[in-house]
């Protein structure tokens, strides 16, 4: 019965995360209308020259559980920040920063926590 108990406890636990979201976009045109769950969001490296259309929407920051020793999760902290930026309505994510904390054991590196943090953009090609 313990045992079972503690695997409930640790399975809600490594799907539980949290995003935070600041608005850094102050005009009207940086309002946008939530999308939908399934909508993609595409992570990027520069902004586009050739957009019709750059909305500066805000920040997004992201963090997971970690994995421990067994698996690095470093990609869900990247799908929290997909949620986030489908949240505030955008499409695209500058990614800023993306860090794991832990620490070393004898057996090796135990990840603690997952953390991803990206300028959310709305680009309209």
């Amino acid at each position: 019965m313990k045992r079972l108990l503690l695997l409930i406890i640790l399975f809600s636990t490594l799907s539980c995360g949290t995003t935070q979201f600041i608005k850094t976009g102050f005009d009207e045109t940086s309002v946008m209308p939530a999308l939908p769950e399934d909508a993609k969001v595409s992570i990027i490296t520069e902004l586009p020259e050739n957009a019709k259309r750059i909305v500066e929407i805000g920040i997004c920051k992201g963090s997971v559980p970690g994995g421990g020793m067994i698996k690095d999760r470093s990609d869900k902290a990247i799908e929290k920040l997909k949620e986030c930026a489908r949240k505030n309505g955008g499409n695209a994510i500058l990614l800023k920063e993306s860090q794991d904390g832990g620490f070393y054991t004898t057996f090796g590196y135990s990840q603690q926590v997952a953390k991803a943090q990206g300028q959310i953009y709305f680009i309209e090609l």
